[in-house]
C-alpha cells in the first residue's frame, strides 16, 4: 500500500480523540466549503457583469467628458475596477461558463483578443 490517499483512508477513526471530528466528517465539510468558495466566486463574476451593465447604461447618460469624473465621485471605485466591470458585461457571452475569479476572467478575455503571434519559420540549416 504505496498510496498515500489509500494509506491516509485507512487511517483509524479510533486515532483521534472521541471529542474530534472524523476524516469522513472533516472531508465532507472540506468539500462543502470549497462548493460555497467556487460558488461565490461565480456569484462575484456574475455580481461583477451586472455593475459592468450598469456602468454601461450610466455612462451613456453622463455629458462627453465628465465619465472619469463621475465615476470617481459617485461609484467610489477605481477607473481600472470600472473597465473591467464594464469589459465582462459587454462580453458575458464569451465568459458567462467560465468558472475563474474576475482576475482571471480578464486575463482570459486578455489572451481571448490578442492577436495571434506570427509563426517565425525555423531558420535554414
Amino acid at each position: 500500500m504505496n498510496n498515500p490517499t489509500q494509506q491516509l483512508a485507512t487511517v483509524p477513526e479510533h486515532a483521534a480523540p472521541a471529542s474530534s471530528p472524523s476524516l469522513s466528517d472533516i472531508a465532507d465539510k472540506i468539500r462543502e466549503a470549497n462548493r460555497k468558495a467556487n460558488g461565490a466566486a461565480r456569484k462575484a463574476l456574475e455580481y461583477a457583469a451586472e455593475c459592468g451593465r450598469l456602468l454601461i447604461e450610466a455612462k451613456g447618460k453622463v455629458p462627453h467628458g465628465m465619465w472619469v469624473p463621475w465615476v470617481e465621485t459617485s461609484t467610489g471605485m477605481s477607473h481600472k475596477t470600472v473597465t473591467n466591470y464594464m469589459r465582462i458585461s459587454s462580453n458575458w457571452e464569451r465568459v458567462a461558463n467560465f468558472k475563474g475569479s474576475i482576475r482571471d476572467t480578464i486575463k482570459l478575455l486578455t489572451v481571448m483578443d490578442s492577436p495571434p503571434k506570427p509563426e517565425v519559420p525555423d531558420p535554414a540549416p
